[in-house]
């Protein structure tokens, strides 16, 4: 599984924020789950376009640019070109959130972890049960292939 970790505060180790997203990166990492860090939307908005195929997005949303908004609804719609139904996941303080977010947005994310509340642990584990749902309703191209085939002509053989 992979995850893609779009949050800034990967710059500043030093921070209480900075060391809890890396600490929700090393948890993520002893549960087998490959961490991709980047520290901006245009540097996720570029591992994205390079058709780097993810399980989990997580960003930070601080709402500290005037264009954040429309560099998160950028990121989300590079991402489900590709993928659609890849678990989405807003880390974040619970008063700037609720406040900031408009309900389109809303509607983009599928979970909510607020960084400085819940344990790196607990984020961690709700990220690889949301993978895990996500990968188990894919079928590879060739097996659904086969198996739409196989309705089709039940006694081909």
């Amino acid at each position: 599984m992979k995850v893609l970790i779009v949050e800034s505060e990967f710059l500043h180790q030093d921070t209480w924020v900075g060391n809890a997203v890396e600490r929700l990166a090393d948890a993520l990492s002893q549960q087998n789950v490959t961490v991709i860090k980047s520290t901006s939307f245009d540097d996720g908005y570029a591992i994205l376009s390079a058709n780097e195929a993810i399980d989990c997005l997580m960003f930070s949303y601080q709402m500290e640019q005037p264009d954040e908004h429309l560099s998160v609804r950028q990121l989300i719609g590079k991402l489900h070109e590709r993928q659609q139904n890849v678990p989405v996941f807003l880390l974040g303080d619970r008063e700037k959130a609720t406040a900031s977010l408009d309900r389109d947005l809303l509607e983009l994310v599928d979970e909510f972890a607020w960084i400085l509340e819940d344990t790196a642990d607990f984020i961690a584990g709700r990220a690889v049960a949301a993978m895990t749902r996500y990968r188990q309703q894919l079928l590879p191209p060739l097996f659904n292939a086969l198996m739409k085939y196989s309705d089709i002509h039940e006694y081909s053989w």
